[in-house]
Order: structure tokens, then sequence, then C-alpha cells
């Protein structure tokens, strides 16, 4: 009997410290992936927002060929910002995208391993 019950406690420490681990992991990971999108996230972002002017109907098809029909690049945002705001204009918003992306990460990881505990109990 005392033994079980050891054995359970045991149990219920791993099963502790592979949810916290879990907890860490999803948090680190998520902010880690977070951080290192923020850049293309960033330029994708300022592609979305340019205001172009519509070009005259003879321009239009030779911006179409150029541009991509009044569509900024990624490379053209990117040489824009690189020149005019420099590496800062790519991290804008990192950190609120990680205080974000982090923890529901952790949410989320932590509570797969614990229903993949609780299932495996069933």
């Amino acid at each position: 009997m005392l033994r079980s019950l050891v054995g359970s406690e045991m149990c219920i420490r791993d099963r502790y410290r592979e949810w916290v681990i879990g907890l860490i992991s999803g948090c680190m990971s998520g902010g880690v992936a977070a951080m290192v999108t923020t850049p293309f996230d960033v330029i994708k972002t300022r592609q979305q927002v340019v205001n172009i002017p519509k070009p005259s109907r003879e321009a239009q098809s030779a911006s179409c060929t150029r541009l991509g029909c009044n569509r900024l690049g990624l490379l053209h945002v990117a040489r824009v910002m690189w020149r005019t705001e420099g590496v800062p204009a790519f991290f804008v918003g990192g950190v609120a995208r990680v205080s974000k992306v982090g923890p529901s990460c952790a949410i989320m990881y932590s509570t797969f391993v614990l229903m993949k505990t609780w299932f495996a109990l069933g």
C-alpha cells in the first residue's frame, strides 16, 4: 500500500514537471518564432497599407509588368525600409508580438501535454 502511494506521488510529480517543461518550452519557442518572423510580418503590413496612386491607362500596362499591378514586392519594400529607416524598422512591434505569441504558445503546448497525459491515463 505504501509503495503504491509513493509511486503515484512520484508519477504526479513527473507529470507536473512535464507540464511545467511544456509551459516553459512553449513560451520560449513561441517567443523565438515570433521574433524571427517579425521582419516578414512588418514587410507584409507595409505592403498592405501602402498608398500607391493609380497611374494613367498608358502607364498602367508598364507598371503592371514592372511592379505587379501596382503592388510593391517584398524585396522592394525591404530595400526601402533598409535605406530609409535601418534595421530597427524590421523589428517594430516585435516586443508586443512576442508578448502575445509567447504566452499563447505556452498555453497551447502545455494544454497539449496535459491532455496527452490525461488521455494516456484513461
